[in-house]
């Protein structure tokens, strides 16, 4: 298994995407709410957590130093095989590293499930 690559299709298929719904409680006409309809990856957003941005935004509304293109395009190099100086490249390998220790747990629980029950 390739952690990058998984990574990788990872974000590429996950994204925040906030859509607005009629609000469950109305208090006046077409009152709607933002919610959420999809979500960046938790190791993605966790990475963004971890980079916050110092400047200043007139909305207070949360940025980061991470730019999404950026950790594509080293995630893209990085599945390939190939090398990269980006910055992104050290802590990309440790969260790849916890990426696939989560799979292989994941994937010897299965496999004891197998033993266990057989093969339905």
């Amino acid at each position: 298994m390739n952690a990058f690559a998984e990574m990788l299709a990872d974000l590429e298929s996950h994204r925040l995407s906030v859509e607005l719904f009629p609000a469950p409680d109305a208090t006046h006409e077409n009152h709607f709410v933002r919610v959420a309809t999809d979500r960046n990856p938790i190791w993605y957003r966790n990475l963004c957590d971890r980079h916050a941005s110092t400047r200043e935004t007139k909305s207070g509304k949360f940025k980061t130093k991470i730019k999404r293109r950026g950790v594509l395009a080293t995630l893209r190099r990085l599945a390939d095989g190939r090398g990269t100086k980006s910055n992104y490249r050290e802590e990309l390998g440790k969260i790849a590293e916890n990426y696939e220790n989560q799979f292989s747990a994941l994937n010897s629980a299965k496999v004891s499930t197998l033993k266990l029950y057989g093969n339905f």
